[in-house]
């Protein structure tokens, strides 16, 4: 009996070891990694130094390209565009000199964007748009073997209908003022949660805006309306600069899509006066 529990105990302590090892996160291995460019004035460091603040990007040409060399076989790409091409592709070279192979299709839903690889030494990130465009960066993160670690963005499309809407200026927004409701109702609640953006501001904050959203717990992609980031005082100079017009008809237009149960957004006063909110 007692030889039996030893066994027994003795077959789970390496069950939890196998399983552990099976759960071990992927390495980083951005910083193994060499850079090779296109046509650009910009240095590769800038992508790969984990700030969002700073970025590369190519120069305007037809089918810009970034490669990544490992020492390492790599297994994923983790991509935070600053400019996105309408198409794009990720290859690995296919035997002859300057042949390459598609790996995968860029998903061009989503400004954060993982892609599984399956243990290449060297990928290429290439536009396949036929216009000449600039293609670039705010962070590029390449992953060995293993887990993708929690941090790193696998985003869904939006919610097809709205339990709870929320509706904000700018990124930060929804963190300063809603980022206890947000995360209440979207993963406590289990609520169908749409955020919406009425400006992404610029590529840093709108990063800043994905990965707070992510921290929080939301995992279907937000909206982003595109108008300027403008400072003002009162809500019709708000509307003049940015036509009340365009303004109401994304409100409708995101009313219309989510049919929303409740919205939730800013203050009839802007909290502290800020036109745009």
């Amino acid at each position: 009996m007692r030889r039996n529990s030893v066994l027994t105990v003795l077959m789970l302590s390496f069950l939890l070891l196998a399983l552990g090892a099976a759960a071990e996160t992927a390495p980083d291995l951005t910083g193994e990694c060499r850079l090779t460019l296109c046509a650009t004035s910009r240095k590769a460091s800038s992508m790969t130094d984990g700030k969002y603040t700073t970025y590369w990007e190519s120069r305007k040409i037809k089918h810009p390209y970034v490669i990544l060399s490992s020492p390492r076989p790599l297994y994923g790409l983790y991509l935070c565009f600053r400019k996105m091409p309408e198409s794009y592709v990720i290859q690995a070279p296919d035997g002859e000199e300057g042949a390459w192979r598609i790996l995968a299709e860029g998903d061009t839903r989503f400004q954060h964007a993982y892609i599984p690889l399956h243990g290449e030494q060297e990928v290429r990130i290439l536009s396949t748009q036929e216009t000449a465009l600039q293609m670039g960066f705010n962070e590029i993160f390449a992953f060995g073997e293993g887990d993708v670690p929690d941090w790193v963005q696998r985003w869904e499309e939006p919610e097809e209908k709205a339990d709870v809407m929320f509706v904000m200026a700018h990124p930060d927004d929804e963190l300063i003022f809603l980022g206890g409701a947000i995360p209440y109702y979207d993963t406590q609640l289990e609520k169908r949660v749409v955020v919406a953006y009425l400006s992404w501001s610029n590529t840093t904050r709108r990063s800043e805006a994905l990965n707070g959203l992510w921290s929080m717990g939301v995992r279907h992609y937000p909206e982003f309306g595109g108008f300027r980031d403008s400072y003002s005082t009162k809500a019709k100079d708000a509307y003049r600069k940015l036509g009340k017009d365009r303004v109401l008809s994304w409100v409708t237009g995101l009313l219309r899509k989510y049919r929303p149960e409740a919205v939730v957004t800013h203050d009839l006063n802007g909290e502290y006066g800020h036109g745009q909110h």
